[in-house]
């Protein structure tokens, strides 16, 4: 697996990049990659502070991951889940070169609710779960994990996968803030509208952390969106539904582009 900088990569054929969520790493693909490595090579993004990169101190920012990832991977598909998905949506709306295709996986435009964003998580409750974080991030990760798989069909399978990525490389409390800065202050909504790209959005009809109406209101003011629900999967569907999430995600990125 060769590593350069914030990035691993596996498979081979077109190129898809693929960035985890909030206090993840990139070893929570697992069996959804080991899927999508026979058909694409798989650039796998830690965040900085995350995983391969957990002993790296400090925060980070959005624009200079994102910098940094096209420097090493400069024209692909993109592929983020949840705050993953936030930052290859602001990729694809910024004014650096753009994903291919774009695959978003239980992600919303705008983390937060707001006057014009009524989808998102209250902000007495993101503060105070922003609170948490900075008291005890150990104890909070364990109760993000806790929502994460409510409501999933497999819940205590999924639990324990996302526990144990976690153990295996815990992410340092700096990079855990400073990802929850990003989702709190992103709000991409007014830009969906210009995308020009082909975009996927999949979401679980039982999530707790992005709702499936919040995905589906990001998919509708995209131009060229196909939003798919899986039923009886929580906030991570590429785990819980592997197989069926893969499959999405490879005929999507292998179909013909349309204008």
């Amino acid at each position: 697996m060769p590593v350069n900088g914030l990035v691993s990569s596996i498979g081979s054929g077109p190129d898809l990049v693929m960035v985890h969520g909030w206090g993840a790493h990139s070893g929570v693909w697992g069996e959804f990659a080991q899927y999508l490595a026979a058909h694409f090579r798989l650039h796998l993004v830690d965040l900085p502070g995350h995983g391969r990169l957990r002993h790296q101190q400090g925060g980070f920012c959005a624009e200079s991951v994102l910098g940094e990832i096209q420097s090493e991977v400069p024209a692909a598909h993109w592929l983020g889940w949840s705050l993953g998905g936030l930052l290859a949506l602001l990729r694809a709306t910024g004014s650096r070169q753009k994903p291919k295709k774009l695959v978003l996986l239980s992600t919303t435009a705008c983390f937060l609710e707001n006057e014009t964003w009524p989808h998102g998580m209250g902000v007495a409750e993101f503060k105070a779960f922003r609170r948490g974080v900075k008291h005890d991030a150990h104890k909070s990760l364990e109760r993000f994990n806790s929502l994460q798989v409510h409501g999933d069909e497999r819940q205590a399978s999924i639990r324990k996968l996302l526990d144990d990525c976690v153990r295996s490389a815990p992410p340092n409390r700096a990079a855990l803030l400073a990802g929850l800065d990003m989702l709190g202050e992103l709000d991409l909504s007014a830009k969906l509208s210009r995308l020009e790209q082909a975009v996927m959005l999949v979401s679980g009809d039982q999530d707790r952390v992005v709702s499936s109406e919040a995905t589906a209101q990001t998919a509708a003011r995209i131009p060229r969106s196909v939003h798919h629900v899986i039923r009886g999967a929580g906030h991570a569907p590429f785990i819980s539904h592997a197989a069926q999430t893969g499959q999405l995600v490879a005929e999507f990125l292998q179909a013909e582009c349309r204008p």
